[in-house]
């Protein structure tokens, strides 16, 4: 049973995050000012970047059947309201990265809470990109825009396939046939790609990603790629037509993966940091991620899916213990600085906190 004092106190938290996203440091600072007194551009920061992405995340997982839920979906809109403003002020609305597809589903979620077409505009925006990005020769999204490889990542498949998907299911809504038909298809065959080219035969489990040049790269069972993975299953099983071509495909990976991910779940609830190292360090980011996934799925599927609520409710329990009393969610892995380079530093982060706050929030 969930604490809805501490998950209220999850999501103040998490606006808060979402406002301080964008200070810099007096370290950062200080080199911004060194780099213009030296007549050179500060790189600005890509606003909605991954980690902002997952913030919104959280905040767009609308529940109404909690403790004040109206006054805090209100502020929560709100928040979301004010960062997307800001964002189409200093940037104006700009498209940079592959990473970018996860705030394009929260702004999904907001133009079919609030029907301003502001949204919707910058959904487009964000296809037009993917659209537009270099791929690979199955037409698959390589992750690195700066094209120094052909690399997947699962980072990369996960979120565009849960963009994509959902994004596909807003313009079928809207008639636009043929553009949905084409945000359905390049989102699946993300999917139908990775499976194909990024997993172990064994376990079942993904890698980090997979490249056609040089096969499979990182680490096995890692658990934020494991979670893009299924986050991008669950877009698919949610928004994906029940006719098209690829659906019960990946409607069959969905139950694998969710069965193999419930295997891995350590007895106190959480997952590891990677997988199969259940006796290593938990990861709340992971476990916040491969647990709004399995909810999303679960939804969609009447087959039993997730046999025992006990799996859900020690999802929820491990969450809540990795939440301080203030809503900080703690033990969150640092950034992955290349494929196999994850360095053990766990703490409060973006990714952690929205991924939490979105399991929690997920029914």
């Amino acid at each position: 049973m969930q604490n809805p004092d501490k998950t209220i106190a999850v999501e103040k938290e998490t606006i808060t995050q979402l406002k301080n996203i964008n200070k810099k440091s007096l370290k950062q600072r200080c080199k911004n000012l060194a780099k213009k007194l030296m007549g050179r551009a500060a790189d600005p920061k890509d606003m909605i970047f991954w980690p902002a992405g997952m913030l919104l995340l959280g905040l767009t997982e609308i529940r109404d059947d909690q403790l004040n839920a109206s006054v805090r979906k209100e502020s929560c809109i709100e928040a979301v309201e004010e960062y997307h403003a800001l964002w189409t002020s200093r940037q104006g609305g700009r498209v940079r990265f592959v990473d970018d597809a996860l705030a394009g589903f929260s702004l999904l979620r907001m133009y079919e809470i609030t029907a301003d077409g502001k949204y919707l505009d910058s959904a487009h925006r964000i296809f037009s990109f993917l659209k537009d990005t270099a791929k690979d020769s199955e037409r698959s999204i390589i992750y690195n825009v700066s094209g120094r490889d052909d690399f997947i990542l699962a980072d990369g498949v996960g979120m565009t396939a849960l963009f994509l998907s959902y994004y596909g299911s807003v313009l079928k809504g809207l008639d636009v046939e043929d553009e949905a038909r084409e945000a359905f298809d390049l989102a699946a065959l993300q999917l139908i790609n990775f499976r194909k080219n990024g997993c172990d035969s064994k376990t079942h489990l993904p890698y980090h990603a997979y490249s056609l040049t040089k096969g499979k790269l990182g680490i096995l069972g890692w658990g934020r790629a494991v979670g893009w993975i299924l986050m991008g299953v669950a877009g698919c099983a949610m928004y994906l037509p029940e006719d098209h071509e690829h659906r019960q495909t990946i409607m069959e990976w969905a139950k694998e993966l969710v069965e193999t991910a419930i295997s891995y779940q350590r007895s106190d609830g959480a997952i590891a940091w990677d997988l199969p190292c259940m006796e290593g360090h938990v990861d709340s980011s992971a476990t916040g991620m491969i647990g709004w996934s399995i909810k999303k799925i679960g939804s969609v599927m009447t087959d039993g899916l997730v046999e025992s609520e006990d799996v859900l409710d020690k999802l929820d329990k491990a969450l809540l213990y990795l939440t301080e009393s203030s809503g900080k969610v703690i033990d969150s892995l640092s950034p992955c600085e290349d494929l196999a380079v994850h360095r053990q530093v766990y703490g409060t982060n973006a990714w952690g906190q929205g991924a939490v706050l979105a399991c929690l929030k997920a029914k």
